[in-house]
């Protein structure tokens, strides 16, 4: 099947307008909802952390519980897991995972289940990270909940290298805002953009992820992460010199060399987005 967002340009479009409207995107205070982790699952953790390695400039080491980190200039950004069956759990396709910071953590399964959502892998304590878990939001798209150990920080810039942003597309974007919205505590607002509409969910004045809807009925709902980069064509060449493919690249005069979509070649998707100051108009 065809991944969705490769359909979903104009969706992309928006995207634009909301980074222009935001600024240069930063982490929320701890205590409020906040994308602050990212994991891959993939069948070959090898080869996905050399892709990685070759695409991002990322260097990996050994995590302490079985998993590969991955560093950006010397700060951990994500971790690449098996996805391949074990007797604990069914083998899972290739796809990157975003963790949302909660300081309520475990205690958030009841609501996020009375609110249609499923439990994919309960709470466990994991080093360096928090107590984490992983769910399914009532429109299939996977996602984690952390509770970080130790304070996240809120006032560092995003940095090339490191994740800038997440779009969820989904079915019914009006019903996946009020999920997170009342499960997490996100602040959600309404930006259009030529004729499309769009819902940014916000916290504490910081915008934290889009919602877009997807083009067809039978395409799988999903969280896009975008991990900033200076040069998009150039990233994009890397990608496919090592065995990935292109998805989007949009004509768009606003989305020109600044955003693209990419997929690893185990098919985990991931976005680019090329975006500065200048980009925005000044500093927020």
């Amino acid at each position: 099947m065809v991944h969705p967002i490769n359909k979903m340009t104009a969706a992309l479009q928006v995207l634009t307008l909301s980074l222009l409207l935001c600024g240069t995107l930063k982490a929320a205070d701890t205590q409020d909802p906040v994308f602050v982790w990212h994991d891959l699952v993939t069948p070959d953790k090898a080869s996905a952390s050399n892709f990685y390695s070759q695409v991002f400039g990322w260097t990996a080491r050994k995590g302490s519980d079985g998993s590969i980190v991955m560093d950006s200039q010397g700060k951990p950004v994500a971790a690449i897991y098996d996805s391949r069956a074990t007797s604990e759990r069914p083998a899972a396709r290739a796809q990157w995972i975003s963790a949302i910071a909660s300081e309520n953590g475990n205690a958030l399964e009841s609501e996020i289940k009375a609110k249609g959502g499923s439990v994919v892998i309960s709470a466990k304590q994991l080093n360096g990270k928090g107590l984490q878990a992983v769910y399914r939001d009532p429109q299939g798209a996977v996602f984690s909940v952390v509770k970080p150990d130790k304070p996240v920080s809120a006032k560092d810039p995003v940095r090339d290298g490191e994740f800038f942003w997440q779009d969820l597309f989904v079915n019914d974007p009006t019903a996946a805002s009020d999920f997170y919205t009342t499960v997490f505590g996100f602040e959600p607002h309404l930006e259009d953009f030529q004729g499309l509409s769009r819902i940014v969910l916000s916290s504490s004045d910081h915008s934290q992820a889009g919602i877009g809807k997807l083009s067809a009925a039978n395409q799988r709902a999903g969280w896009l992460p975008y991990v900033l980069v200076d040069d998009v064509p150039g990233t994009i060449a890397k990608a496919v010199a090592n065995g990935g493919k292109s998805l989007v690249t949009p004509k768009d005069p606003k989305l020109v060399n600044k955003i693209a979509v990419i997929a690893d070649p185990s098919g985990a998707v991931i976005g680019l987005i090329n975006w500065t100051a200048d980009s925005q108009g000044g500093q927020p």
